[in-house]
């Protein structure tokens, strides 16, 4: 069965040109007599003509198109066709599209994107180590400043290209004029099935599987480049797909568990009791294969490192905390060995750090996780501070370095938000019961999209500018949050402390 990937945005008759004129260059072709051939090149001609002004000046068919003079972006005309996708499927791709004939250069990149990426002195090398993110401010700002001089026809956009559109531009690369759909460096694509929470697809053409998987706040990968396209879609696209960050909870047999992690994190045992105990449950026990099952397919492709859970070796075996054996276990440790959970097995590791852990509850613990009152006694005082401004409360945790959108869900599962200071009064107002706090920006509940940064209950916008400060693990600024430091709003990636508003009796956050 023919597969066709239809776009209703496009005009119909620039998709029948565009068949027309692949179906006289294929093979097919040439079995038409002259006279056919002639025939229904005029006629060709004609929808052309007809059709110029409503098919925009910009984009022809079997043309390559240059946006602008600086000769910087160049972008080759494909055909609609056929081609056998490797599950063995005949799928058409219906409408023509415009491709890059490289990866994006680093050049390019910084062109798109307003920022040069790390480790990337050679303006004609790939641009690698950026987040899927910052991709897509830069396909949306070229599609804003390409169209200023040649507007697209309707129903086209600047975007990675999706799968389907990766398989076929890959299966006749060399006749397309596409090039390093191999090598070392894979590409970024917007469409495929997703094995985990928040993850992006990369494409490579020499990879086993076609394909693998990454992450998306936690990665900069040195062999993930993208290749852009003026192709299918609306605007509603850069919105839809950026991704902000998700719960990774399930709830399974009466019990509550969540995975928390990331690639920069550096969590020991004792961290990760401790956010546990202060969000009221324990560090979990997967007891049942089932469980580390679910569990793994709810969360991030992180859950394939060093993960941390409740097991030790104890007389002789590997036990869980509730005194059950461990299915599956690693060997008996030796010396600096320790136990960690990879995916969904288990083994031994000679770090005490961790990219993640997860957390139990049961159902009475969950429902009481926003008595966290009842637990700050636990932690030392000087890691959390509460205090009221303008009748509401408000408590800043200085616990350890994490990225925003885990800070932010630390402070949903306590039963508030994080804290929108929008007025100056107010952000003064704060600042003086966090003077003892002061050396460090602390994170409040804003969030960037696309160059600019928001509040996320009002959804106004933050003004003016916001110095990024702090340890700066990246220059990507899709990676950064609004945070108050000495009474002034800020930029941070890697906070140190969270504040967190909570609501007043009786009342509840939006």
């Amino acid at each position: 069965m023919l597969n066709t990937k239809r776009n209703k945005n496009i005009p119909d008759a620039m998709k029948r040109l565009a068949a027309k004129r692949a179906f006289l260059k294929s093979p097919l072709g040439n079995f038409l007599t002259p006279e056919q051939k002639k025939s229904l090149e005029n006629e060709l001609q004609q929808d052309e003509n007809k059709n110029k002004k409503r098919l925009g000046n910009s984009l022809k068919i079997e043309k390559t198109f240059y946006p602008d003079s600086s000769g910087i972006f160049e972008f080759n005309y494909i055909p609609p066709g056929n081609f056998i996708s490797k599950e063995g499927k005949l799928i058409r791709i219906d409408y023509p599209l415009w491709v890059a004939p490289h990866k994006l250069n680093v050049r390019q990149f910084s062109r798109m994107c307003r920022f040069q990426p790390p480790r990337s002195h050679d303006q004609e090398l790939p641009a690698v180590r950026f987040l899927w993110n910052d991709i897509l401010q830069g396909c949306l700002h070229a599609n804003d400043t390409f169209q200023v001089v040649a507007p697209f026809p309707p129903g086209y956009i600047v975007r990675p290209l999706t799968n389907e559109e990766w398989e076929y531009c890959a299966s006749r690369a060399e006749r397309f004029g596409l090039h390093d759909l191999g090598g070392n460096i894979a590409e970024i694509i917007s469409s495929g099935k997703h094995n985990f929470r928040d993850s992006v697809l990369a494409r490579h053409k020499t990879s086993r599987n076609g394909y693998k998987e990454i992450a998306f706040y936690q990665t900069f990968v040195k062999n993930i480049g993208s290749r852009i396209a003026i192709a299918p879609g609306t605007g509603k696209f850069y919105e839809q797909n950026l991704i902000k960050g998700s719960p990774q909870h399930i709830a399974v047999n009466g019990k509550h568990y969540e995975f928390f992690g990331h690639l920069c994190a550096n969590f020991t045992r004792q961290d990760a009791e401790n956010y546990c105990r202060l969000l009221g449950g324990r560090l979990a026990v997967l007891d049942s294969p089932d469980l580390i099952q679910k569990i793994y397919n709810t969360a991030s492709p992180v859950i394939k490192y060093n993960i941390c859970v409740a097991a030790d070796f104890k007389n002789g075996k590997w036990l869980w905390s509730n005194g059950k054996a461990v299915q599956n276990p690693p060997p008996p440790p030796e010396k600096g060995e320790y136990f960690v959970m990879k995916g969904r097995r288990f083994a031994k590791t000679h770090t005490r750090q961790y990219l993640g852990f997860i957390c139990e509850w049961t159902a009475e613990e969950f429902q009481a996780r926003k008595n966290w009152k009842t637990r700050i006694s636990q932690f030392p005082s000087h890691s959390i501070k509460t205090f009221y401004v303008d009748g509401k409360e408000y408590a800043v945790f200085k616990l350890l370095m994490n990225y925003p959108h885990l800070c932010r869900r630390f402070a949903e599962l306590l039963g508030g938000k994080l804290a929108e200071p929008e007025s100056t009064v107010l952000q003064q107002r704060i600042s003086t019961h966090l003077k003892e706090f002061d050396a460090h920006a602390t994170l409040v509940g804003g969030y960037w999209h696309y160059g600019k940064y928001f509040w996320y209950s009002s959804k106004n916008e933050i003004k003016g500018s916001l110095a990024l400060t702090g340890q700066v693990i990246d220059p990507a600024p899709s990676l950064s949050a609004p945070a108050i430091k000495s009474g002034k709003l800020c930029a941070i990636q890697l906070p140190v402390q969270f504040l967190v508003e909570f609501p007043a009796p009786g009342s509840t956050l939006e």
